[in-house]
């Protein structure tokens, strides 16, 4: 037959070593749920996720990262392509249209100068004054043109 003792172990743990589960002492703790931050709620969820989940959505994530990498990889080398062509290509033409702006900003000024000294001067240079113009001496009264005389005759 089987004899039962009661054996009695004193000094290795005491009643202070074991924590109490009952839902009393769990109010009474410090704890608030307003402390926890988002990252302590997403660990928490470690232990509910099973590991087959989580490794797919780590796979999932790991392999949306990569794309994006390589898209944004992709996106930087177009954009420098596409700057430096539009650089090379763009930038002559855009002297060269101010160069003939320039140009033609010149021109209209030596017409504008050319015209000034013409009315300056009764006309154009080297033929004199114009005949037949208000004011000039010796215009017919018709003011039809004639001959043109010179100066002593």
């Amino acid at each position: 037959m089987v004899r039962l003792t009661d054996i009695h172990d004193d000094g290795h743990a005491s009643d202070a070593d074991y924590v109490s589960t009952d839902y009393e002492s769990d109010a009474e703790s410090e704890y608030s749920v307003t402390d926890e931050s988002l990252l302590d709620r997403v660990a928490a969820l470690r232990d509910i996720v099973p590991p087959e989940l989580r490794y797919a959505v780590a796979d999932k994530a790991a392999a949306l990262a990569g794309f994006g990498k390589a898209t944004a990889f992709f996106l930087g080398r177009a954009a420098w392509v596409l700057s430096t062509t539009a650089i090379v290509m763009v930038a002559p033409l855009v002297f060269e249209m101010e160069k003939d702006n320039h140009m033609e900003l010149l021109e209209r000024e030596q017409m504008m100068r050319e015209q000034s000294s013409k009315q300056l001067m009764g006309g154009a240079p080297g033929v004199g004054p114009m005949v037949g113009a208000p004011g000039v001496v010796g215009a017919p009264a018709g003011g039809a043109p004639t001959a043109i005389v010179p100066p002593g005759f």
